[in-house]
């Protein structure tokens, strides 16, 4: 893979280490804000190109901390809610 960005979800799932702390603060704040799994995936994304800037081979709990501070706070848009429920029933097809 060349770019972080351009990972599928599954390829960050089988082919990057996440430490065990990281994924369950992913899990926590996925939980918590309710991301989708393709924001869930956003995130993990930005921690994988943090920690590749940090030279670490795992994602560490503070690469998903920085991440997470990266997200908006503001509430997701109904224009975003249906795009996710779209994107969710064409994968489930």
């Amino acid at each position: 893979m060349r770019c972080n960005a351009h990972a599928s979800g599954r390829w960050l799932d089988t082919r990057t280490p996440v430490d065990t702390d990281a994924r369950d603060l992913l899990a926590s704040a996925a939980e918590r804000s309710g991301l989708s799994a393709r924001a869930y995936h956003r995130v993990l994304k930005v921690a994988r190109t943090i920690a590749d800037l940090d030279d670490s081979d795992a994602i560490a709990w503070t690469h998903v901390a920085e991440a997470l501070r990266y997200r908006p706070l503001e509430p997701r848009t109904e224009i975003e809610l249906r795009a996710d429920a779209t994107v969710a029933s064409a994968a489930g097809s």
